[in-house]
């Protein structure tokens, strides 16, 4: 496949076909913070509701939810006491 073949497959496609335009989740975290103000956050977040719309394919139900974990390392330079 050259590169003209794969712009013709994906012309006139929107990416976001079938996707949901909003979605509903919760998250968990937890930072701390050392003595020197250096803190570490971690947190997981995870969809409440499948992020595309059709999720039926042929005789296969399939249901895609967004998980994410992130990490954070900053410093405070200001304390709160």
């Amino acid at each position: 496949m050259t590169t003209s073949d794969f712009d013709e497959t994906i012309s006139g496609s929107d990416v976001t076909d079938g996707l949901r335009k909003l979605e509903v989740g919760a998250v968990v975290g937890m930072i701390y913070e050392t003595a020197s103000g250096v803190n570490f956050g971690l947190r997981y977040w995870r969809g409440l509701n499948t992020i595309n719309e059709d999720t039926s394919f042929g005789d296969a139900t399939v249901k895609s939810y967004t998980n994410l974990i992130q990490f954070s390392l900053g410093f405070s330079f200001i304390k709160a006491d």
